[in-house]
């Protein structure tokens, strides 16, 4: 776990330290959920950085729950349940969603399996 604290500590010249924490702590998740440590926190930074899912991925850190986030009417749970994507897997496309809105349907529609591990 040094690379994390090491790649953390990078980071918290660009970030307040509540910011640090939940970096953290979203990494250590997904390492827990058998992501490897680069796609962790290449993951864990889209998803703190995308203000749209943060009370979604929040509660989920917080408590292990799920919560529906969405955009228009493509929800995160939709997206795990018809595509198999994993809880932070379907957060990140629903803040693609937000910042990409044409693209990321796009490739939604041609059946695209984003897919992060």
């Amino acid at each position: 776990m040094s690379k994390i604290s090491d790649s953390i500590s990078q980071k918290k010249n660009e970030m307040t330290n509540e910011e640090a924490i939940i970096l953290k702590n979203v990494v250590e998740k997904l390492i827990e959920m058998e992501y490897t440590e680069k796609n962790a926190r290449d993951l864990a930074s889209r998803l703190t950085g995308s203000s749209p899912i943060r009370k979604s991925l929040l509660h989920w850190i917080g408590t292990g729950e799920y919560a529906e986030c969405f955009y228009e009417e493509i929800s995160a749970l939709t997206l795990m349940r018809e595509r198999g994507f994993t809880y932070p897997n379907a957060l990140s496309v629903i803040g693609w969603l937000h910042r990409e809105p044409e693209t990321a349907r796009e490739a939604l529609s041609e059946g695209a399996c984003i897919y992060v591990e």
